[in-house]
């Protein structure tokens, strides 16, 4: 018997690398297939409407917003200056001065003044335009005094309410002032919230000598990660005389989300030279824009590597096609060499 008789049949080498050779073909196919899911997926995040939510507090001694929805105000002991054309009747001898001028007149306050409060009706489409300052007060104001300007084209502000006295109607503008209590036992606290665009400070350029004194804005993404819901992107300092401009912003439906926030104070004579308000509002932030004299404007715009770090899916993702594009060329090169090893047996 022959030695090619003993050793037997060759094997078809051909037949036994057909797995290998299609395996080594389908990888890249693979490999393409993921990246092309991992690439729309990173583009559907990238066009996803993200909410970065802005939050603002600050101390200022002017701010300015558009109030666009029915709103209730307790005042307190303001005094509420109307026009004299308005008809409220004849003022209390020597308040005229109160109200700034001979065509301001202050409105008959009943005696239980805490209970006071106004009933505002504004609308997106007629809004309230509100300004409130407590900057240094001309000579013939008292000091700390806080005033309010409310103005609404040709339509009533709202009510005015009082415990026993009828419903006032309102014009459509009046003016309100706070006089510093004589004491501080005697002092209120006044907290007014509102809904609508924002302007915080003044621009220093124009010479307006009331300013936003300080504060802070941390911007918020949406997190998976905190129990909150919510995790802390970024942090700013507010800057001596920066203006604080909050828009409206539209989401994907093409709604558009206002600003809204509050104002509080106090009645009672300043500590330090100037008094101020304090602010906190809730925005948007890429619809926030803050101006700094002599530094520029500055806003608020996710790049793509911060959206990015902030969705938790998308990093988890590349995290497992790294590890599965890693596993697939490690998975190559068994293949290849398995293949080696298998031609040189047969054909040494």
């Amino acid at each position: 018997m022959t030695d090619e008789e003993t050793a037997g049949p060759a094997p078809d080498t051909a037949t036994s690398r057909v797995p290998l050779v299609a395996g080594i073909r389908l990888l890249p196919i693979m490999t393409l297939a993921i990246l092309l899911f991992f690439a729309v997926a990173l583009i559907n995040v990238l066009r996803s409407d993200v909410p970065w939510q802005l939050h603002l507090t600050a101390q200022t001694e002017t701010i300015e917003f558009d109030l666009i929805t029915p709103t209730q105000w307790k005042i307190g002991f303001a005094v509420i200056c109307i026009p004299e054309a308005g008809g409220a009747g004849t003022s209390p001898r020597g308040e005229t001065s109160v109200c700034g001028g001979s065509n301001w007149q202050p409105l008959p306050v009943a005696g239980t003044a805490l209970a006071r409060g106004l009933e505002l009706r504004a609308d997106e489409h007629n809004p309230i335009k509100i300004r409130i300052s407590s900057g240094p007060s001309p000579s013939s104001r008292p000091s700390g005094l806080i005033r309010m300007t409310l103005r609404r084209e040709g339509a009533s502000l709202g009510l005015l309410r009082e415990i026993d006295r009828p419903v006032v109607r309102l014009p459509s503008e009046m003016n309100l002032l706070w006089l510093a209590a004589p004491s501080p036992a005697q002092a209120s606290v006044i907290v007014l919230p509102f809904y609508g665009t924002t302007k915080v400070g003044h621009d220093v350029s124009s010479g307006f000598g009331e300013m936003l004194q300080g504060g802070k804005l941390a911007v918020f993404a949406t997190s998976d990660e905190t129990l909150t819901g919510r995790s802390l992107a970024e942090e700013s300092e507010l800057a001596l005389g920066d203006q604080v401009r909050l828009g409206a912003a539209q989401d994907n439906q093409g709604n558009l989300l206002f600003p809204k926030g509050f104002v509080r104070f106090t009645t009672s004579n300043p500590t330090h030279e100037v008094k101020v308000l304090d602010v906190a509002m809730f925005a948007r932030a890429d619809a926030v824009e803050i101006d700094r004299y002599g530094g520029g404007n500055f806003s608020f715009q996710a790049s793509w590597w911060v959206k990015i770090k902030h969705k938790s899916g998308v990093v988890i993702a590349v995290v497992l096609a790294t590890g599965f594009l890693t596993l697939l060329s490690a998975l190559f090169q068994i293949i290849q060499v398995v293949s080696t090893i298998k031609v040189k047996r047969w054909f040494p």
